[in-house]
C-alpha cells in the first residue's frame, strides 16, 4: 500500500482512500494501526461504520463468529406505533 501511494503521488495522481470499521473480527488494535498508517502517509482517508442489516451475508457471518447477537428482523426495528408508517 505505501509503495501505491507513493507511485500515485510520483505521477501527481490524486486518491483518497476508504476505511470501513466495525469489521467482524476488527480489534482496537487493528483500528490503531490503520490510525498510524494513514498518519504516517498523510494519506486523505474517508472512514464508514459498517451497518449489520437483517438476513444479509455480513450479518449471518457476524452472528456466527460471535460479533454480534442474533440478526434482528426489519419488523423488529420499529416500535409498533411506527410500523404503519413504514410499510413493515
Amino acid at each position: 500500500m505505501r509503495q501505491a501511494i507513493s507511485h500515485l503521488r510520483d505521477a501527481k495522481i490524486r486518491f483518497t482512500l476508504d476505511h470501513i470499521l466495525n469489521l467482524p473480527g476488527e480489534t482496537e488494535e487493528h483500528i490503531a494501526e490503520s490510525m498510524d498508517f494513514y498518519m504516517e502517509t498523510k494519506a486523505k482517508v474517508f472512514i464508514y461504520f459498517l451497518n449489520y442489516y437483517p438476513r444479509s451475508p455480513i450479518t449471518r457471518f457476524a452472528h456466527e463468529q460471535g460479533v454480534c447477537h442474533r440478526p434482528v428482523a426489519v419488523d423488529e426495528l420499529f416500535p409498533p406505533e411506527l410500523k404503519s408508517v413504514f410499510k413493515v
